[in-house]
């Protein structure tokens, strides 16, 4: 429950300012260098945005990139 109604947008959420996190920042980035990269170099995009990330397994950034896993 919010204390300060000030702190409500109209719809009774919470201002889209107040929602943003550093996480989610992160995401975005992720999404949009994998996208650049896909255009310059499509075979080592997942690569770069690891390195980007500092993430030494590309695995770990499927989930920023909200990758589906293959179908065999």
């Amino acid at each position: 429950m919010v204390e300060n109604r000030e702190d409500l947008s109209e719809d009774g959420k919470k201002k889209r300012t107040e929602t943003i996190s550093w996480h989610s920042l992160r995401h975005t980035y992720a999404q949009r260098t994998y996208e650049e990269a896909l255009k310059e170099r499509p075979k080592k995009a997942r690569k770069i945005v690891s390195e980007n990330l500092g993430h030494h397994r590309t695995e770990v950034t499927r989930i920023y990139l909200a990758d589906k896993p293959k179908k065999k």
